[in-house]
């Protein structure tokens, strides 16, 4: 009975996990040096070819825009680094990525 019971719930459990979602999208805020400035590393991975990759970050009234890093040949991550005053990391933002053919 036991394990027909542990079949039962195995047999409904979805086990499966994309793994291969892209575009990978990574933004790390941190304070390194001071509370008073923010270092926002971002990185895109994607096997698709893009004419230009932007990123964009607001908390409250104040609103940063920068075009990521273009990868070479032998890496498909775009990237890039912000110093921003102004932003706190341990309040919340929003963030978002607009992709160009």
């Amino acid at each position: 009975m036991r394990y027909t019971l542990i079949a039962i719930l195995l047999a409904g459990c979805n086990t499966t996990i994309d793994t291969e979602a892209y575009p990978l999208e990574i933004v790390k805020c941190t304070h390194p040096d001071s509370r008073y400035e923010a270092v926002v590393d971002v990185s895109v991975d994607d096997d698709q070819k893009w004419d230009e990759v932007r990123f964009n970050i607001t908390q409250g009234e104040n609103d940063w825009e920068t075009s990521l890093w273009e990868p070479d040949e032998t890496t498909p991550t775009w990237d890039t680094r912000m110093q921003l005053y102004e932003l706190n990391c341990l309040e919340d933002y929003t963030h978002e990525f607009f992709y160009v053919d």
